[in-house]
């Protein structure tokens, strides 16, 4: 049976391989991606979020922060190119871990409504990420999640390599509790030249709707994983009232 991808896991290899990249040749600088506007057709259908309901969650995520980066699902086609080409190009050792960080990402676009807002922390390597995946078939919603539990059994340690950069990944079970039907928590700890980064991941899935709230760079994994839930729940209350 063919294994769906992590979505969010293999966006995420790609570009942080091509920023640590960037980040070794001195290209550093950070680039504010722009979100497209939604189209007036862009409307909540059954229990599936369109387009302008999850810009309005994404809008009450962000506040007044104005460091906050909204993604939506246009401007992240827009990146597909980039983020396939450094999928293909990576090496990633166990192979057999290759299938929860690479696929048809164009593919599994389609299958969800999506949108990530970036809530800068202290520093380059802290922050809050949070992403919304409305399906348009909850099974879909439930087998990527259960991708999450799959990967902490069959490959909870590898390493990804990209123009001479590699990153070795640990990713072990938390404990966390949501008000979504069901929750999933892990902390990775990402090993690269620079260091080693701790990104503490909860989601939540709740119909068609999968909500991930990232804490990158804490020190504390319970702090993180506290903050990640309050997140979470937050955004579970904006997708209801939105889905009213």
């Amino acid at each position: 049976m063919k294994k769906s991808t992590l979505l969010p896991l293999a966006i995420a290899a790609a570009l942080a391989l091509a920023g640590c990249a960037s980040t070794e040749s001195g290209a550093g600088t950070p680039v504010e991606t722009t979100s497209a506007a939604p189209t007036a057709a862009a409307k909540p259908t059954g229990t599936q979020l369109g387009a302008q309901a999850l810009a309005d969650i994404a809008q009450e995520i962000a506040g007044d922060d104005p460091k906050a980066v909204v993604v939506d699902e246009a401007a992240m086609v827009a990146q597909l190119p980039l983020a396939e080409k450094q999928l293909k190009a990576m090496k990633i050792e166990p192979a057999k871990c290759a299938a929860f960080v690479s696929a048809d990402l164009s593919a599994e676009l389609d299958k969800t409504n999506v949108i990530t807002v970036a809530l800068p922390g202290a520093s380059a390597i802290e922050g809050v990420t949070v992403g919304v995946f409305s399906y348009k078939n909850p099974a879909d919603a439930t087998a990527n999640i259960s991708q999450a539990e799959a990967m902490l059994k069959d490959c909870s340690a590898f390493s990804m390599t990209l123009q001479g950069q590699q990153v070795d990944m640990k990713v072990s079970e938390l404990k966390a509790k949501t008000k979504a039907e069901v929750t999933a928590a892990n902390q990775s700890l990402m090993k690269a030249p620079g260091g080693e980064i701790s990104t503490v991941a909860v989601s939540a899935l709740k119909g068609n709707n999968l909500v991930s709230v990232s804490i990158l760079g804490g020190s504390d994994a319970a702090e993180d994983v506290n903050q990640a839930q309050d997140m979470v729940n937050t955004v579970l209350e904006l997708i209801s009232a939105q889905a009213s």
